[in-house]
């Protein structure tokens, strides 16, 4: 009797015994897995702050304030249907033209007695510029100026002995012409009655090429324009001008100043409100002032221009902040 009870004394410390270790085992495993989860979180929680997603990195959108008088304004454009028109750069002269110089000389041979005129000097039709003496006759004869213009040349001075030849060239104002070079890579490009836009200290004069005209010792052609009377360009004057070689409505276009690149798309900035969104685009054809949008945007939407990079420049940093 006294061996039983001793023997279910011991299976009893022994059931105690192996149900105690099952539940530190069980405490100790469950302590470490959610230490792991915790960690795992940590880390995950951590990932995230520092996550920037692509498709949201540059959609927030760039509040103005209502005052904005410490910076430069904003100004904005409706999209919509645009003439784009391509140019050729090329440069030329100022020059006289053929029908404004006239060659004055004697009809018979004499001296110079004496010269009126000088170099620069502005004549007047029928004004004197210079007496000379004949050899058959020893009779003094008049050289008068057949046209107003200005005196360009002159080559003989008083007692030198003259013949036909000439003496004087004098150079009427009007018309002037630009004398613009057409070399070979731009000559299938450029034909008569096309514009041409010619920059001038107070705007830009509008004309047509005139003529085109070939030069047999040089290795480009000539486009000839008339320039206006009263304009501020001068004789001899070296000009770059802008020949126009096409022109087409496009249906949608854009500002080329508005147009900016962020991470690599390309886009303009709409307005909505006080608020602006960088919104990209698909562009087509292009000229120095306007870009074709093929896709992106619509007619009618008020996009940023003059001064649009203010807004690129907070985006930048907005974004460099949240990196941060």
């Amino acid at each position: 009797m006294y061996q039983r009870s001793r023997a279910l004394t011991q299976t009893i410390r022994s059931a105690i015994f192996v149900a105690v270790t099952a539940f530190c085992t069980i405490a100790s495993v469950a302590n470490v897995s959610a230490s792991e989860e915790q960690h795992a979180a940590h880390e995950h929680e951590h990932d995230h702050e520092h996550e920037h997603p692509e498709d949201t990195e540059h959609s927030g959108a760039i509040e103005l304030p209502d005052n904005q008088a410490d910076m430069p304004q904003i100004t904005t454009a409706i999209a919509g249907a645009a003439e784009l028109k391509t140019h050729i750069s090329t440069f030329g002269t100022v020059r006289f033209g053929a029908e404004q110089l006239f060659h004055i000389a004697p009809r018979f041979d004499g001296v110079i007695t004496q010269v009126q005129v000088a170099v620069g000097d502005y004549v007047n039709k029928g004004d004197l510029l210079a007496t000379l003496e004949s050899n058959d006759s020893l009779r003094a004869y008049p050289l008068r100026a057949p046209a107003e213009g200005k005196v360009i040349e002159q080559l003989a001075n008083s007692g030198d002995l003259i013949n036909s030849d000439t003496v004087f060239v004098v150079a009427a104002p009007q018309p002037q012409w630009l004398e613009l070079r057409i070399y070979p890579a731009q000559a299938r490009q450029i034909k008569e009655k096309q514009l041409v836009l010619i920059p001038t200290g107070e705007g830009v004069i509008s004309r047509q090429i005139e003529h085109i005209i070939p030069q047999p010792d040089a290795p480009y052609r000539i486009a000839r324009i008339k320039l206006p009377a009263g304009n501020t360009l001068t004789t001899g004057q070296w000009v770059e001008a802008q020949i126009e070689t096409s022109s087409r409505t496009l249906p949608l276009a854009v500002e080329k100043s508005a147009v900016h690149t962020i991470d690599g798309q390309t886009g303009v900035y709409v307005r909505e409100g006080n608020a602006y969104h960088f919104t990209p685009l698909s562009l087509g054809r292009e000229n120095s002032a306007l870009f074709e949008v093929v896709a992106g945007l619509e007619v009618g939407a008020e996009y940023a221009t003059e001064n649009s990079y203010l807004l690129k420049a907070e985006q930048e940093k907005s974004s460099a902040e949240h990196s941060h």
